[in-house]
């Protein structure tokens, strides 16, 4: 049900900039603001947690030993916003989100993350020297910083739903962007993401969190198929 339902929103989602493209027909793609949706896939590699992860004096209820950051293969999706300045970087944020079975929350299992940072366009300064059918083709990478959370069900050892947070998630990745008008673009996008959780949330609905010793790491490797819009152009 969930798969059906992300399948039609994502149709939905992906048909809207096509339909905004006849109303921002005079903007240009390069310098200036945009907006993108994507749809992809990501694989997770976690981190057991055992219970000197915790201090001594800071022990979650249950069984640590039963916890861990791993998470199954599954739909993920993109949204990002940005601005281009010149053409050669824009200040991008990006919201990204992974999950399998949403709406059973015994079985779910999800991640989401909001990413700001860089993107660099290394190609613009030499886009007038390419070949014609070379120009609409760009390639990017992105580099930035924020927000992780994710969480899952385990089951046993007294828990219910349980998730882990941290600040310092880092987010790097490279696209490859080719535009159709010149108001329109569509990629690919890989991005790597390397969350350090340092806090457990053992009661998603009551907030109880606890601090970690350590960092509980989990790494993501995420890849969409993207569509962006550009909205208004850099008169600067």
């Amino acid at each position: 049900m969930w798969y059906e339902v992300g399948m039609k929103t994502t149709s939905v989602g992906f048909l809207l900039p096509l339909f905004l493209c006849t109303v921002w027909s005079n903007a240009e793609a390069r310098p200036g603001g945009y907006i993108g949706i994507g749809l992809g896939g990501s694989a997770v590699n976690g981190t057991n947690v055992n219970t000197g992860y915790f201090s001594a004096s800071n022990q979650p209820p249950g069984d640590a030993n039963l916890l861990g950051t791993n998470l199954s293969k599954g739909a993920s999706t993109l949204l990002n916003l940005g601005f281009n300045i010149k053409g050669y970087a824009a200040i991008e944020t990006a919201l990204t989100g992974h999950g399998r079975n949403i709406t059973d929350q015994k079985n779910r299992e999800w991640s989401a993350h909001w990413h700001s940072g860089v993107r660099v366009y290394p190609v613009w300064h030499w886009q007038q020297r390419l070949p014609e059918w070379l120009k609409p083709l760009e390639p990017s990478f992105f580099g930035g910083w924020g927000l992780s959370y994710q969480g899952y069900n385990p089951g046993t050892g007294g828990y219910n739903e349980v998730a882990w947070k941290t600040w310092k998630s880092m987010r790097l990745g490279t696209a490859l962007e080719y535009y159709f008008p010149p108001y329109l673009k569509v990629g690919l996008d890989y991005s790597y993401i390397r969350a350090p959780y340092q806090t457990f949330i053992f009661n998603m609905s009551g907030r109880d969190s606890y601090d970690l010793n350590q960092s509980a790491v989990t790494h993501l490797h995420q890849l969409f198929l993207f569509v962006s819009l550009h909205l208004w152009k850099d008169k600067a």
